[in-house]
């Protein structure tokens, strides 16, 4: 696995504003968690559950005007996105973009305005469609508590893990 590394006391900050945030975007993974839906169960944009949707002959997506708003919790999201570079951003919603709001975390070397030559590098570590993670807020009390000043994820094409080394 490669290794990608983050600024600690600035996931922090992010994590914080997610945390106080009064609308929080829901991530693709609670897009399939049916804990985030009305009676447990995910549904369409219909309000069609899935067996119903399969059954009828069609295909099936969750629609995400269906969840919970108060299900949804603060998180972190990696984003290996194409010419944008890898970044960390918080799932806070509303008008304002996390880059207007500055609250985005580049990995050391990723960020296309200082490294222009970052794609290169970023299509090693996650091919070339790139990645969406949500990364596990404890990570970050867990790289504190042992002392760290960078958040090092270990990552490959299909998972991402933290490195405390």
């Amino acid at each position: 696995m490669n290794q990608i590394s983050f600024d600690l006391a600035r996931l922090q900050a992010m994590l914080s504003e997610a945390e106080q945030a009064s609308l929080l975007t829901p991530t693709y993974d609670d897009l399939w968690n049916p804990a985030c839906y009305p009676g447990g169960e995910l549904v369409n944009e219909d309000g069609q559950t899935e067996s119903e949707v399969v059954l009828s002959g069609g295909e099936f997506w969750p629609d995400w005007q269906h969840i919970e708003q108060d299900k949804i919790k603060p998180q972190l999201i990696l984003m290996a996105e194409g010419i944008h570079g890898i970044y960390i951003i918080n799932n806070v919603g509303g008008d304002v973009s996390p880059i207007q709001r500055n609250m985005i975390c580049y990995a050391k070397g990723f960020n296309p305005e200082q490294h222009p030559d970052q794609m290169s590098k970023q299509v090693k570590l996650f091919g070339k469609d790139g990645h969406a993670f949500v990364v596990p807020t404890k990570w970050l009390t867990l790289a504190a508590e042992a002392g760290k000043k960078s958040l090092v994820i270990d990552v490959s094409d299909s998972e991402c893990e933290l490195s405390l080394n």
